[in-house]
């Protein structure tokens, strides 16, 4: 988030830390997560606990310290106690800096991100829900951190950019600069009921497309789908989604694109993207389907 620039560089050295530490946790075995009051507590008095004990390890006192203030998104104790491991290990680096972790339940980040840009109240670094990244790119909350990649590369010796998924570039590099930096990942399975669909007639709907396991790349993705689908020439495909990057994918592949203001990129963003018509909803989807093709 925008804050004072000169301390970006210790934020960027947490994060390759947090990196590390948040893949070694997911080998664990996942624990049953406390209420997020208790979680916050215990996390509380342990940064407390650590940060006194890296004070009187390292000769510095609290008030020579440069604070750093980290929000934290999510209240599983295991992933709590793997970023606070990582913030011990990187103040026993920097005892110079006192790393103050925040819970923020996911369900609050929206909103506590928009107070924090109204009050002036925002993290020196913070969590961020991939799907939000160009939302606040677009209105200047965001510092890039291309120079700090480049840095963190010449001194790792190879691009550390190389290391990420190519859908990462889909939501933290925008134009020609990175605007986050991916920590983690997750795998999430769709499953619907075949017989729901059918009874519905909507089945015959659902005998193709692009998956995961087709791509990492998302126009590869929306081509995957085209081809399975049967466009011939002379057909047009239509890609309906809610982000900047449906929107470019769709366009690479040659299709027409409905964009909806479901997801975290509003109508002004959709259709500088190139959206070629943007709705509130999807509504409006058949009406305009059958006025396009009727003819």
């Amino acid at each position: 988030m925008a804050r004072q620039s000169f301390r970006i560089k210790h934020i960027q050295l947490l994060l390759s830390a947090l990196l590390v530490a948040v893949l070694l946790a997911g080998c664990a075995a996942p624990a049953a997560p406390a209420p997020a009051a208790e979680t916050a507590a215990a996390t509380e008095a342990a940064a407390a606990e650590a940060t006194t004990e890296a004070a009187a390890d390292s000769g510095t006192t609290a008030g020579d310290k440069t604070p750093v203030v980290f929000w934290q998104f999510s209240t599983d104790e295991p992933q709590i106690a793997a970023y606070q491991k990582a913030i011990d290990e990187f103040e026993k680096l920097h005892p110079e800096i006192d790393v103050q972790m925040e819970i923020v339940p996911w369900s609050s980040q929206q909103q506590a991100l928009t107070t924090g840009l109204t009050t002036g109240e925002l993290p020196d670094v913070s969590m961020l829900g991939n799907n939000v990244v160009a939302q606040y790119q677009a209105i200047g909350a965001l510092l890039p951190l291309t120079d700090y990649f480049q840095k963190w590369s010449e001194e790792a010796g190879s691009d550390v950019t190389a290391d990420f998924w190519p859908g990462d570039t889909y939501y933290y590099k925008i134009g020609n600069d990175w605007w986050g930096s991916p920590v983690g990942v997750e795998t999430r399975n769709l499953w619907y009921r075949t017989d729901l669909l059918e009874a519905a007639g909507l089945a015959h709907h659902f005998g193709f497309g692009g998956y995961g396991c087709d791509s990492t790349d998302r126009a590869e993705l929306v081509a995957v789908a085209i081809a399975k689908s049967g466009v011939g020439a002379g057909d047009t495909a239509v890609v309906v989604g809610d982000t900047i990057h449906d929107v470019a994918a769709a366009r690479a592949c040659g299709a027409k694109v409905v964009a909806v203001t479901t997801g975290a990129d509003d109508r002004a963003t959709l259709e500088a993207a190139g959206a070629d018509v943007v709705f509130d909803g999807l509504a409006p989807l058949c009406a305009w389907h059958q006025a396009t093709f009727a003819a």
